[in-house]
């Protein structure tokens, strides 16, 4: 379970894929919601994302610029 986060929704995560799902919370930015899969995310950095004090910050700084990712609605 995810603590509360100011940017995030909700998350989950595919072991065997090591696919990482992010649903982001609607904002009045044009970049904000939607649903994304980050791919080839291991293990240890979705446990580092779990346990980070700032999961949108998290996202943000060791996530989107280390991994592909589509938007998947």
């Amino acid at each position: 379970m995810l603590k509360e986060s100011s940017s995030i929704a909700a998350a989950e995560y595919d072991w065997p894929r090591e696919v990482l799902r992010v649903r982001f919370k609607a904002g009045r930015a044009a970049h904000r919601g939607g649903t994304y899969d980050y791919f080839d995310v291991p293990e240890n950095v979705v446990r580092d994302f779990i346990g980070a004090p700032s999961l949108g910050q998290f996202v943000n700084w060791q996530i989107k610029p280390h991994y592909r990712y589509k938007r998947v609605d």
